[in-house]
């Protein structure tokens, strides 16, 4: 019976370990700047690490070998090492005017993929090379339409990159440069809307905000989790009562791809707030990982090696 009791405690502390040891990226208001800060995936050990000053840095990607990352100051496209934003290993990926945001990597490394707004509330999507070489836009949305509520890539059963993006409310999948007609994946309805898709790490599940009207309570959103390829509901998750209704705007995986980090804003706090949650898929153990009065967002999963830390603390 010990040997079983020891057994059975040393399963805990290592799944406490591991759990411990996974990482994210995030987005703080700093002082009235955009700045990106990295913790554990519990909370704990929140840290800035890019520079300070009055430069923005925001919408941080890890690569998918978790050895570089991408990011933006608004007007320009970074990629650094991970521990060295801002810093002498940064390469400028994409310039120009119009507004960059939503930056992803593609599942090869050699990309990252940006929404960038062409005119008013236009919004197009942009693929970069990693060089810093050339940038090709891959969605045309009419003067009227907007491709800036998220986007993300998969691979599909034979291995191809897939890009899905957010138009307007209704999430479109199509192959990653733009060469092939795209497809809608969610259906166009008045009354619910679709946006900021997110990929699970393992390439098995997409997570999406999804926005409908429950009458009195006005604009409702959940957490679709669906399948990848066909696209079949897995999971809804509600927001609980701690997360003010309707102020859902960021939705990632952690790194093993067990649990979906959310920012929106609490429902006691300052107004136009946003913090930090992580939920089970099953909707299950809602955590609040940041808690202040200023805006965290933005979260993104370091996605390897999943539970040890490459990333000293």
């Amino acid at each position: 019976m010990k040997r079983a009791l020891l057994h059975s405690l040393q399963v805990v502390l290592v799944a406490a370990t591991v759990a411990g040891c996974q990482q994210l990226m995030f987005v703080r208001d700093d002082s009235g700047v955009w700045k990106v800060f990295k913790m554990r995936a519990n909370g704990s050990s929140q840290q800035r690490v890019s520079p300070s000053g009055p430069t923005m840095f925001a919408y941080p990607d890890v690569s998918p070998d978790g050895q570089r990352v991408a990011y933006t100051d608004g007007q320009r496209v970074f990629v650094s090492n991970r521990n060295d934003i801002g810093g002498s290993s940064q390469v400028v990926m994409s310039t120009g005017t119009g507004q960059k945001t939503f930056l992803r990597w593609s599942p090869d490394q050699l990309t990252v993929a940006f929404a960038q707004v062409i005119s008013g509330t236009q919004v197009g999507i942009w693929l970069a090379d990693v060089t810093g070489a050339s940038s090709l836009q891959v969605t045309f949305p009419s003067v009227s339409q907007s491709d800036g509520f998220g986007h993300d890539f998969y691979r599909n059963a034979a291995g191809a990159q897939y890009l899905i993006y957010s138009r307007d409310g209704q999430l479109f999948s199509m192959f990653f440069n733009g060469t092939q007609p795209a497809t809608a994946i969610t259906s166009a309805s008045p009354s619910t809307k679709a946006a900021f898709p997110a990929v699970s790490p393992n390439n098995k599940l997409l997570a999406y905000r999804h926005s409908f009207t429950h009458g009195a309570l006005g604009t409702m959103h959940q957490v679709q989790v669906v399948d990848i390829g066909t696209w079949q509901s897995r999971y809804g998750i509600l927001l609980p009562a701690m997360i003010k209704q309707g102020t859902a705007s960021a939705i990632a995986f952690s790194c093993d791809s067990e649990r979906v980090f959310v920012a929106a804003e609490p429902a006691a706090g300052p107004a136009g707030t946003r913090e930090i949650y992580s939920v089970n898929l099953d909707g299950s153990d809602w955590e609040r990982l940041t808690n202040n009065s200023v805006f965290d967002s933005q979260p993104n999963a370091v996605p390897r090696p999943c539970g040890f830390t490459l990333w000293p603390f």
